[in-house]
């Protein structure tokens, strides 16, 4: 599993719900958005100031609001349909409903491993295309200086 998921996975694990309209707590796409709004820098990769994460994606976002943010984090814009972005939004949405948090998990690291999304160890930064994090190293300018 992606290093990124597992840390989400891990922080979030006991929280983690069904999206009911009495549900408290996260579903797994809303725990990656919490999770990467409230506890990542963003360095080039938040490049659209007029797309946030906003709260009620930060819980249970439904599916369009969820491909924003992951849109969002992979630095497309939301219009572009050339990726597959919405295919992991549906996807982590559909098995997170169903009650399938490890395959919604799963669905949620191979969508980190597609885009090549880590976070480095040491500064928090998210890195992408960064060969030493993806690795689970720190990444080049905490190992360099």
């Amino acid at each position: 599993m992606n290093a990124l998921a597992e840390i989400i996975r891990d922080t979030y694990k006991l929280q983690i719900h069904r999206g009911t309209g009495k549900a408290i707590g996260f579903c797994v796409g809303g725990a990656a958005c919490h999770y990467l709004a409230d506890n990542v820098v963003w360095d080039e990769i938040y490049q659209n100031p007029d797309v946030t994460i906003t709260d009620s994606m930060k819980k249970f976002p439904h599916q369009d609001d969820l491909e924003k943010a992951l849109k969002q984090i992979t630095g497309f814009t939301y219009g572009n349909t050339y990726s597959n972005v919405a295919y992991y939004a549906e996807s982590i949405v559909a098995l997170n409903d169903e009650g399938d948090f490890p395959s919604a998990w799963q669905m949620l690291s191979d969508f980190f491993d597609e885009y090549e999304l880590s976070e480095c160890g040491e500064c928090g930064e998210l890195k992408q295309g960064d060969a030493r994090v993806f690795g689970g190293m720190r990444c080049g300018q905490c190992a360099y200086g």
